[in-house]
């Protein structure tokens, strides 16, 4: 009897184990359940929906609901992988519940006028990856519509984004930006529904952008594409031939580059920055012959811009490096070799263009450094002479050599208070501070050569001087 005791009791004990575990495998199975049911994707979309749906109805307190949206619809695609890009529900509702950042931001600057945006990701070009998307693959015309009605609205955010990134210097994601906003302006066409762009102004306007962002961005091809549409549309302004120079230029076709300028200024002969384009293209290629011209033309236009002077200060300049330079004896028998310099138009004109700038601008350091520098040039350029005739010790091998060097110092001390000035206004320049150190040292004044080396060196280690030597 003790021993079939033992067993009912044991028999019990097993059956209401098995009771519990059975319990244990219908939680789990039920927990699995639920578990899949919240990963079906379907499910989960349609959750988002709801809950962006929520937000639409009340944009301005609900704004809880849209944030929802996003977190459901981001871990749809993060759990569903590629399959989800092909899904036009999920990509449909992705596109919207993004799009809805903009409704979001739009209403809260109704409401006050002074909110700034806390968005820190590309909601509108990730709604239009979306949506594009769907225009693709939708079967069902609503839900193509649905997808294209929400693209319409996307394109003034994606200037505005593209606009701030070509301001940071992110030039590659502000084209994709512009070009984003052609390709909506494509889509709602193909709809016969009315685009943002559809002006012709405004549809040229937005391929400008786009052609800028790309020579900026060094996508020369892509350009091109765009730029040549505004060629085709006589667009009017400089800026495409701009473009255009710089599209020949990274080709290495210096032909086309010249042709885009020559084109542009017949057009356009008073656009301002084709004219300095066409200026800076000249003297990298040291076409002297042709800037003088052109740069008489531009201080037409622009008398008192400084840059124009010193430029045209430097072309002089560099032709009057050319010019032959000699010893010449006056009828009282003086020896000179600066008579030879002042007979020279260029040497005439370069100190009469350097002059004018600093007249314009007593306070320009670039304008104060081109005169400074044209002295400093032309005592340079009768040193050789002056060596040459050092070693001719007869009695009028030394007057030449005295009257020479006279010169040469008189020169030196003519360029001195332009590179003082220099130095004074900009205490680190360091063309300034060599040429001082260098003037001073030919001068024998060591004491004031090494301080302009010190504070040279201090330039050239990567520092910076607090103030300047000579005071301004």
């Amino acid at each position: 009897m003790l021993k079939f005791i033992h067993r009912q009791t044991d028999i019990k004990y097993k059956t209401k184990k098995m009771k519990k575990l059975s319990l244990l495998i219908l939680l789990a199975f039920v927990q699995f359940a639920l578990s899949h049911a919240q990963d079906d994707p379907e499910k989960m979309i349609k959750k988002a929906m709801k809950a962006f749906n929520a937000f639409n109805t009340e944009p301005n307190t609900k704004v809880a609901s849209l944030d929802e949206a996003k977190t459901i619809i981001d871990d749809v695609f993060a759990k569903g992988g590629d399959a989800m890009m092909n899904n036009v529900g999920a990509l449909l509702a992705k596109g919207q519940i993004y799009a809805g950042y903009l409704t979001k931001d739009q209403t809260q600057r109704v409401l006050n006028p002074n909110y700034k945006s806390t968005l820190n990701f590309p909601a509108s070009y990730i709604a239009y990856e979306a949506l594009s998307k769907v225009v693709n693959l939708a079967t069902k015309k609503f839900e193509k519509a649905d997808a294209v009605k929400g693209l319409q609205g996307l394109v003034g955010d994606l200037n505005n984004s593209g606009n701030e990134l070509y301001n940071a210097g992110k030039f590659s994601d502000a084209f994709k930006n512009f070009v984003a906003g052609l390709d909506i302006h494509d889509k709602v066409k193909a709809a016969a529904l009315p685009s943002v762009l559809d002006k012709p102004e405004d549809y040229n306007n937005q391929l400008f952008i786009t052609a800028a962002a790309a020579v900026k961005a060094k996508l020369f091809t892509e350009a091109k594409k765009y730029n040549d549409k505004l060629i085709a549309a006589n667009y009017n302004d400089g800026g495409i031939y701009e473009h255009q120079y710089e599209i020949a230029i990274a080709a290495g076709d210096n032909k086309a580059a010249e042709a885009a300028l020559e084109e542009g200024r017949k057009k356009m002969p008073d656009d301002v920055g084709l004219m300095f384009k066409e200026i800076n293209h000249y003297i990298k290629q040291g076409r002297l012959d042709l800037l003088v011209d052109k740069l008489k033309k531009a201080i037409e236009k622009e008398p008192n811009n400084v840059s124009l002077y010193t430029t045209l200060g430097n072309v002089y300049d560099n032709s009057f490096q050319k010019d032959s330079m000699f010893i010449q004896k006056d009828a009282k028998g003086n020896y000179s070799v600066l008579s030879s310099f002042e007979k020279s138009n260029n040497y005439v004109n370069a100190e009469a263009m350097f002059a004018k700038a600093t007249e314009l601008d007593p306070k320009s350091s670039d304008a104060a450094y081109g005169l400074g520098a044209f002295y400093y040039n032309a005592a340079a350029r009768m040193t050789p002479i002056l060596n040459k005739v050092s070693d001719d010790y007869s009695k009028e091998g030394t007057k030449k050599y005295d009257a020479i060097k006279a010169e040469v110092f008189a020169m030196f001390d003519k360029s001195l208070p332009y590179f003082r000035k220099t130095e004074a206004l900009n205490p680190n320049d360091r063309n300034a501070l060599i040429a001082l150190k260098e003037i001073h040292a030919r001068k024998s004044e060591f004491d004031i050569s090494n301080e302009y080396k010190k504070r040279l060196e201090n330039v050239e280690s990567g520092g910076k001087n607090a103030s300047s030597y000579n005071k301004n």
